[in-house]
């Protein structure tokens, strides 16, 4: 289709409309230390769409828990509520962990849906270690993160995949970007 592996996947996505993107990791392997490797970096500037970059490290259905922790100003993103609720979805008990608005905004958001949802006060990024303490052997981790021009981005972000590696390979994770506005889509492509 292309001779960029990004520029052929950024295409298909904006040819077939599509709304969510899932790429896996294999479960044997680390992150790859620049950051997510290439192609990942490359998809996430050329599109647009919520992305999700899955490590699993159990099946699906035997996660109990999902452990959500969303940047400060997330809830102002764009794709906030089509993250939060695609992860509703899944039938297990949640746990958010977020600044006060953000919490605040995800109580009133999810206030009419029905499951059991926990929410812990988290604001520093550079503190993330201290999420890593709540984790159980069956328990998923969903880190809600920003493409660099989004309204919540932090620099901290760029750390949290030696994280996962170092401490949380025993657990699927999760890095979800949801879709974020004033991206030109499809109209940058790397040569």
């Amino acid at each position: 289709y292309d001779l960029s592996v990004s520029n052929a996947i950024a295409s298909v996505v904006k040819e077939r409309e599509i709304t969510d993107l899932v790429v896996g990791l294999h479960k044997e392997k680390d992150i790859p230390a620049a950051f997510l490797g290439h192609i990942v970096e490359s998809v996430l500037a050329e599109s647009s769409v919520s992305t999700f970059i899955y490590k699993p490290a159990q099946p699906i259905s035997t996660v109990r828990r999902h452990l959500i922790i969303i940047p400060e100003l997330a809830e102002k993103e764009i794709g906030f509520n089509q993250i939060i609720f695609r992860l509703r979805n899944t039938g297990a008990a949640t746990v958010f962990y977020g600044s006060e608005a953000t919490l605040n905004a995800l109580k009133k958001l999810l206030a009419k849906k029905s499951g059991e949802a926990s929410y812990i006060e988290f604001n520093d990024w550079d503190d993330f270690l201290i999420v890593f303490r709540d984790i159980k052997p069956d328990d998923t981790m969903w880190i809600i993160l920003s493409r660099k021009e989004g309204l919540s981005y932090a620099p901290a972000m760029a750390r949290i995949p030696k994280y996962l590696n170092k401490y949380f390979q025993a657990n699927s994770f999760v890095l979800a970007y949801p879709v974020q506005a004033g991206m030109n889509e499809g109209t940058r492509y790397l040569t």
